[in-house]
């Protein structure tokens, strides 16, 4: 049987021990919540009620999606004077075009819902010998806001090797790859492009159950 001051001395400690969690989650609410007006604060202070624009100068890039493309390895600071960020919208969702240095350009999507985590996108891309992969890091990106159609170019600087352009739709605030084309590189003289893979359109492929 527990003595009084035992059972007292564990009450205090439960009390104590109980305030110091709610004090740690309020502590951790206050930052996050910190976090997100200053994320906030500088996506204000750059756009300047601009839908789409550039940030040519390194320092002007926010703090989150700066530490996002370092942190996937992209050497974005070594181009952004020649290739600044591009920030656009796409319905009422908001992207970044980040540019890396590297062997050749490389460029990647970030997605900017969350204006303190920003992510990249991850595109299904052809995977040599056969087969498809995923990746985060593309070709030149050229987006077509009135077709809703990305384009990404990839080039190889070995001469006589083929460029592959990767095309998506924008479909259901998602990006669909629908079609992968060549284009043989005869070390300068360009080719037309030819497609090797088209996406079929599903819709006419479904089975009509009723009929059955």
């Amino acid at each position: 049987m527990q003595r009084p001051l035992s059972i007292f001395a564990s009450s205090i400690f439960a009390v104590v021990w109980l305030l110091s969690s709610v004090g740690n989650l309020l502590g951790q609410e206050q930052n996050t919540d910190e976090l997100r007006k200053q994320a906030y604060r500088q996506w204000f202070d750059v756009a300047q009620g601009r839908a789409e624009f550039d940030i040519a100068d390194p320092t002007l890039v926010p703090t989150q999606l700066a530490a996002a493309a370092t942190q996937s390895g992209c050497r974005w600071r070594d181009v952004i004077a020649q290739v600044p960020v591009h920030v656009f919208k796409i319905d009422r969702r908001r992207f970044a075009k980040v540019t890396c240095f590297g062997f050749g350009y490389q460029q990647q999507i970030y997605d900017l819902s969350q204006l303190t985590n920003p992510r990249a996108l991850q595109f299904p891309v052809v995977s040599w010998p056969a087969g498809f992969a995923t990746t985060s890091s593309l070709g030149a990106i050229t987006w077509n806001p009135e077709s809703k159609l990305l384009e990404s170019v990839g080039t190889s600087d070995l001469c006589g090797q083929p460029n592959i352009r990767h095309t998506y739709r924008w479909i259901n605030s998602d990006f669909s790859i629908i079609r992968i084309e060549l284009s043989r590189d005869n070390c300068g003289s360009e080719e037309p492009w030819q497609t090797i893979w088209e996406a079929p359109q599903w819709s006419s492929l479904t089975p009509n159950w009723n009929d059955r």
